[in-house]
């Protein structure tokens, strides 16, 4: 069993998806997902992993809300998946 600690910024749960959202300072901020800092990727993949299992008949979608912009970026799964706990 593993213990993850975090704080999700927004959570929209429909019937069905998921969307969880953080919220970055970064300045300035990425452009490409690619350029993402590897400890927020981790951060989202954990999310992911999470909500996957509270509602494991529903598409989770990852966002980070950049507010040097601000600047919506879609985190795909391929990127986060590497990062899963």
């Amino acid at each position: 069993e593993l213990a993850i600690a975090g704080q999700v910024d927004r959570l929209v749960v429909t019937p069905e998806t998921v969307v969880v959202a953080d919220y970055k300072t970064n300045r300035p901020a990425p452009t490409d997902p690619a350029a993402v800092p590897e400890l927020y990727l981790r951060q989202m993949a954990a999310y992911r992993a999470l909500l996957t299992r509270i509602y494991p008949d529903r598409t989770i979608h990852c966002l980070l809300v950049w507010t040097d912009g601000p600047r919506l970026m879609p985190l795909e799964e391929s990127l986060t998946a590497p990062y899963a706990p």
